[in-house]
C-alpha cells in the first residue's frame, strides 16, 4: 500500500524509497578478442602499515587486455576484463586512529568506464566497498577504514573493464590520508518534529515505484505520482490528526519511464500566477510532459525538453531569472520563472531552459563532461536564480553542478570533506529561502547538499557561498544508530531550517548483495531536522512500526 509522510510546506522531492529502482545508462555494448592467459595486476600485491606517514602510496597498472566489455563483476573473465590487486592493511584498528586508506584507480579517456569492487578476503568474500559509476568520469574511488572492526587484514580489490578503449589502461593507488573532516551530527535541543503517515485508499497508488510529491501553497494540495497514477490529496486540519482525502487526477495516455512530478510554487511577493506542477515521464530523447495550474483537473502538453538531451534520469526544476552580479541577461519570457529541464546522456548531461513556462525550451546545454560521472540528482533554482544540479561523483567527492546566469553555463563545485558512494545514488540539494546580503550587493541563498557517503552513511554539507566552500559537513546516521543509508532528499524552509529524509537500517554489509545481505533488514524512513543552519539535528524514525523495505535494495541500476 502506498503511503503518504508529510512535511510541512513540502517542496519537491523523489526519495524513491519504496522500490528503490533507479534508471541507468545504456549498456555497453559487447565485442570479441581473442582469449589470452590469465593475467594480475602490476605488482600484484601491496601493504600498507599504521606507521606510514599520510600520503604514502602504494601504485600499481592494469594488465588485462580490455576490449572486450564486462557488465558486472559476476560475468567477467581475469586477465580478460578484469584483474586483481591484493591489498593488506596492517595491524590493529586501534593503530589507525585519525588515518583512512582511499583505493583509486583512474584513466585518461572518459569514455571508458572501469568499476572497482574491494572484498574483505578473496573473491569468494562479500564485497565491502565498491565504485560503480558510468561515464563520463577518468575515475572510481573507495575508502577504507581501518579503525573499524576488522578493518585490517587483506583486501582483494577487483577491477573490472565494463568499457575500455584501446591503450587506456587503469592505474591504481593506495594512498595513507588522514580521516575525513566529517563531523557526527549533535542532537538538537527542544520539541522534535512529529509526523504522521496517511494511507491511499485501496485502488489508489498500489504500485507506487519510483515516487516524487510536489505541494500548491495556493491551494494546500499535496500531488503524489507514482507509475503513471497522478494523485492528489486534500488535507483537512480542523481535526487532530488531519484526515487526508486521496483523488485519481492521473491524464489519459501517459506511457513512458521514470515518473517525475515537480511543483513550481515559488512566486515574487504580489505574484498571483497559479502554482504549475509537471508530470514527466521519458520516453528516450525528451520526455511526455504534461502541466497543470489547477492541480490535475485539466492537463496542457509540453514539449518535455530541449534538444539535445540525455535519454535517462530526467529532471524538471523552476525559479527566478538571474539578474544579479555577475550580470546576467534576463530574456524575455511569458512565465514568471524559468523553467529547466536536465537529463543525463552516457559521457554528458545537459540542461535546457523553457520561457514560456515549461510549454516549449531551447537548446540544451552541457552541464559537465568528464568533471563528473553518473549520476545527477533534481535540478533546483534558489529565489536568487542560480541554479543547482547535484552529483554523487565529481571526481571522488559529491558536489554540484551550477548555473549564475540563467542555464548559459555551468560550473561545477564540490564539498572537499565528502567522499563519492559506489552506488547509484543521487544526491539532493536543499535552498535556503532567505537572501544573505553581501557587500557588493549580491544575494545568495544557503545551500544544503544531501548525500550518500562511502560508508553508507546520510551526510549533509552546508554552504552559504553558492557552493564555493562548504562551512559543515555532518554524519547524521550516528544519531539513529544507522549501518547504512539511502535515497536522501533535501529541502530547505528560511536559512537556517533544514529537512534531510532517507531510508536508513541498522544492518550493517553490502545492501545491494542478495546473495548475503539479510532479507529481514528493516529500512525505515528517517527526517532529520535542524533549526540552526545544519549545526544540530533532530533525527526522527517517521515510521517506527512499518518499515518502507526489507532486505536488500538495488543501487546499481541494471548492473549486477
Amino acid at each position: 500500500m502506498n503511503q503518504l509522510y508529510r512535511l510541512r510546506r513540502q517542496t519537491h522531492a523523489n526519495p524513491r524509497w519504496l522500490l528503490g529502482t533507479l534508471s541507468v545508462i545504456a549498456l555497453a555494448l559487447y565485442s570479441a578478442l581473442p582469449l589470452t592467459p590469465t593475467r594480475a595486476a602490476n605488482p600484484t600485491a601491496g601493504t600498507v602499515n599504521p606507521t606510514d606517514a599520510v600520503g604514502t602510496m602504494r601504485l600499481w597498472d592494469g594488465t588485462a587486455v580490455g576490449g572486450v566489455s564486462a557488465t558486472g563483476e559476476s560475468v567477467c573473465q581475469e586477465g580478460i576484463n578484469c584483474d586483481t590487486y591484493t591489498l593488506t592493511i596492517a595491524g590493529q584498528p586501534a593503530d589507525w586512529t585519525g588515518k583512512q586508506v582511499r583505493v583509486r584507480i583512474n584513466w585518461s579517456l572518459p569514455t571508458s568506464d572501469y568499476d572497482l569492487y574491494i572484498h574483505k578476503g578473496t573473491l569468494a568474500d562479500p564485497v565491502v566497498k565498491q565504485s560503480a559509476g558510468g561515464p563520463p568520469g577518468t575515475a572510481e574511488q573507495a575508502v577504507i577504514d581501518p579503525t573499524q572492526a576488522n578493518g585490517t587484514g587483506t583486501y582483494a580489490v577487483h577491477i573490472v573493464y565494463a568499457t575500455s578503449q584501446p591503450g587506456d589502461q587503469y592505474h591504481g593507488t593506495v594512498a595513507v590520508e588522514t580521516a575525513i573532516a566529517v563531523q557526527p551530527a549533535p542532537q538538537a535541543a527542544g520539541i522534535a518534529p512529529r509526523f504522521n503517515v496517511f494511507a491511499a485508499p485501496n485502488g489508489l497508488g498500489g504500485s507506487a515505484g519510483e515516487p516524487s510529491i510536489g505541494a500548491n501553497w495556493q491551494t494546500g494540495r499535496v500531488l503524489f505520482l507514482a507509475g503513471f497514477q497522478f494523485l492528489r490529496v486534500n488535507f483537512d486540519d480542523c481535526a487532530s490528526p488531519a484526515q487526508a482525502t486521496w483523488e485519481d487526477k492521473s491524464p489519459q495516455n501517459v506511457t513512458g519511464l521514470d515518473p517525475i512530478l515537480f511543483t513550481d510554487h515559488m512566486r515574487a511577493a504580489g505574484d498571483t500566477t497559479p502554482d504549475r506542477s509537471f508530470d514527466s515521464q521519458l520516453t528516450g530523447q525528451d520526455s511526455n510532459t504534461y502541466f497543470t495550474d489547477n492541480d490535475g483537473d485539466t492537463f496542457l502538453p509540453s514539449q518535455g525538453g530541449g534538444i539535445p538531451s540525455g535519454v535517462d534520469h530526467q529532471t524538471i526544476g523552476a525559479g527566478p531569472y538571474h539578474a544579479v552580479t555577475p550580470p546576467a541577461v534576463v530574456p524575455p519570457h511569458t512565465y514568471p520563472n524559468a523553467v529547466y529541464y536536465c537529463s543525463q546522456e552516457s559521457v554528458t548531461a545537459f540542461c535546457a531552459r523553457s520561457d514560456n513556462g515549461g510549454a516549449t525550451f531551447g537548446p540544451g546545454v552541457p552541464i559537465y563532461t568528464s568533471e563528473c560521472g553518473a549520476i545527477h540528482g533534481h535540478v533546483k533554482v534558489a529565489p536568487n536564480g542560480t541554479a543547482y544540479v547535484p552529483n554523487r561523483d565529481c571526481g571522488g567527492l559529491a558536489g554540484v553542478s551550477r548555473s549564475t546566469d540563467n542555464g548559459i553555463s555551468w560550473s561545477v563545485k564540490t564539498v572537499p570533506t565528502s567522499s563519492a558512494t559506489g552506488f547509484l545514488v543521487d544526491p539532493s540539494v536543499g535552498i535556503g529561502t532567505n537572501n544573505v546580503g553581501k557587500p557588493n550587493g549580491q544575494t545568495v541563498n544557503t545551500l544544503y547538499l544531501g548525500y550518500q557517503a562511502a560508508n553508507g552513511h546520510a551526510n549533509l554539507a552546508t554552504s552559504h557561498d553558492e557552493g564555493e566552500t562548504w562551512a559543515l559537513d555532518k554524519d547524521l546516521s550516528a544519531l539513529g544508530g544507522l549501518a547504512n543509508t539511502t535515497f536522501p532528499e533535501v529541502v530547505a524552509g528560511d536559512d537556517n531550517r533544514v529537512a534531510f529524509a532517507f531510508l536508513g537500517t541498522t544492518v550493517a554489509g553490502n545492501y545491494t548483495d542478495p546473495l548475503n545481505y539479510p532479507d529481514s533488514a528493516p529500512w525505515h524512513l528517517y527526517v532529520a531536522t535542524s533549526y540552526d543552519g545544519g549545526n544540530t539535528f533532530h533525527l526522527i524514525d517517521a515510521t517506527p512500526n512499518d518499515p518502507v523495505q526489507r532486505g536488500t535494495i538495488c543501487n546499481l541500476g541494471t548492473v549486477p
